[in-house]
């Protein structure tokens, strides 16, 4: 037989033979009280500016607040410091 036939029956093989180790698919069980209702949760409905852009003041934390300002402050610095060596380079 030609070596690309035996690939390819190798190949089938091989793919066939990895299709018994995946388990097949089941809803898994969930315990949802029966009074729970989505409008009685904290999910915000509608979103606050845009998404993402202050998720860190949901959590009323100082320490996070202090530690994201100076990480801003810090890629402010960072970013005049670059600007002000591309305008030198010319």
């Amino acid at each position: 037989m030609p070596l690309r036939i035996v690939c390819l029956l190798l190949i089938g093989l091989i793919l066939a033979g990895c299709s018994c180790f995946f388990p097949t698919d089941q809803k898994p069980e969930t315990n949802i009280p029966d009074n729970w209702n989505s409008k009685n949760s904290n999910i915000a409905e509608k979103s606050e500016g845009l998404p993402g852009l202050v998720w860190w003041k949901k959590f009323n934390d100082p320490v996070l607040n202090k530690l994201i300002d100076f990480r801003n402050y810090a890629l402010q610095k960072q970013a005049v410091y670059l600007l002000n060596m591309s305008e030198a380079d010319g």
